[in-house]
């Protein structure tokens, strides 16, 4: 090393050099004396004014201010990580850089851990694995508002960035806010709440052919709820329910009764009712009430009516002349009550009545000659009193008139 230079003037014990070069043989640096002010009254690891930045032993440098960079900061990445199977805080994957990008999460609850909290610290982690990660604080850390050592969740193609607060603890972003851009009133909040278990709620959109934009309208309700289905509901068939008033019908809008459960201004309605045809064993659902039994088949058929509560009613028409052995049986401790008149066709002008006793009678049988069933007959059977059936209607029938109601 050349040391060279001009020695300007001795003052007292110290000597004022003008001018000194330091360096290699054949260096032309040269420091002058202000350059050299800048190495005087340095202190490792503090940032003094028109000083030397010397770093102290372990890297660190406090009280820097603004710092302009010509281009990009390249901060420390680390990828390629790999969480720990089976999850934990012990055997977690420590995290070193301040950009994480965890590759490979095969399992949910796979782990990996932050660096020891140091108030400012920043930690960002990305879970581009397969399944939900757990990033724990290190020993004795927290993360937000939880208890010691334990973790928070990041789903697949998640990212979250963790700020140390302390020397303890750690916060993430929990609430994501947009503020009303132009009068400055009013926030729109996303947040999560707690679930009954470690679950993921997803919210997303299908596939749009178009630029589309979702409103929320105002309920003027302090707490609302969004409709859930599990069919994807079209505008058009939201849109139904959108002016429909309760008590009044409204065109091309959703009937919706009042609370007398009435409603006026109905125009004409064309109802189907439920038609059921005969067989051989046919059990009568109480769903099917004011349909329409069909014994069209002339075969052995036997019904058996659902539980009688009151509202239920069936009509039943005979095209075809009914087999031998065709029946109406209730269910148990139930009975058939009213009257069914019979006309004989044998005898112009002859009519007898058939009657349920209400209390004994819970077969009803029509057999095609004497206790009724020939093509053209008719009856109904209607519940106004739980646990009994009225019965009406005209039967025709021919020989020895017979009781069509017989107790088992």
């Amino acid at each position: 090393m050349a040391i060279k230079g001009t020695i300007g003037r001795f003052k007292k014990s110290r000597v004022i050099c003008e001018e000194l070069e330091i360096g290699a043989p054949g260096s032309t640096a040269v420091l002058t004396g202000s350059e050299f002010t800048a190495l005087d009254g340095i202190t490792a690891g503090t940032v003094l004014a028109s000083k030397a930045l010397i770093v102290d032993a372990s890297k660190d440098l406090s009280s820097l201010g603004a710092v302009t960079f010509g281009s990009p900061q390249v901060l420390d990445h680390n990828t390629t990580i790999t969480a720990f199977a089976t999850g934990g805080q012990a055997s977690a994957v420590a995290l070193t850089g301040q950009y994480n990008n965890v590759t490979t999460c095969a399992t949910d609850g796979d782990s990996v851990k932050l660096l020891t909290a140091a108030a400012g610290q920043i930690q960002t982690v990305k879970n581009s694995g397969a399944t939900s990660l757990a990033v724990f604080p290190n020993t004795s850390d927290s993360i937000n508002a939880l208890a010691v050592n334990l973790s928070v969740n990041i789903p697949p193609g998640g990212e979250t960035t963790f700020r140390a607060i302390s020397a303890t603890v750690w916060e993430t972003n929990e609430v994501f806010v947009s503020s009303a851009p132009t009068t400055l009133s009013g926030e729109f909040i996303f947040k999560a709440s707690d679930s009954a278990g470690d679950t993921v709620t997803t919210l997303t959109n299908a596939s749009h052919g178009q630029a589309t934009v979702v409103t929320v309208p105002d309920m003027g309700l302090a707490t609302s709820y969004v409709v859930q289905s599990t069919a994807a509901i079209t505008a058009v068939e939201a849109d139904v329910l959108d002016g429909a008033t309760a008590g009044t019908a409204v065109a091309s809008k959703a009937l919706v009764v009042d609370a007398s459960k009435d409603l006026t201004g109905m125009g004409y309605i064309n109802s189907i009712r439920p038609v059921i045809v005969d067989g051989t064993t046919i059990t009568i659902l109480a769903a099917d009430s004011g349909g329409l039994i069909v014994l069209d088949s002339g075969a052995a058929a036997a019904f058996t009516l659902p539980t009688a509560t009151a509202g239920l009613t069936y009509d039943v028409v005979v095209p075809v002349t009914t087999h031998a052995s065709t029946t109406f049986t209730c269910a148990a401790g139930e009975f058939f009550e009213g009257a069914i008149i019979q006309h004989d066709t044998d005898t112009a002008a002859s009519e007898t009545t058939t009657i349920g006793d209400g209390s004994a009678d819970d077969v009803l049988t029509l057999n095609g000659t004497t206790t009724g069933g020939i093509a053209g007959s008719w009856m109904n059977l209607t519940c106004v009193t739980a646990g009994k059936w009225m019965c009406s209607g005209n039967l025709l029938q021919s020989g020895t008139v017979g009781d069509a109601f017989s107790a088992p």
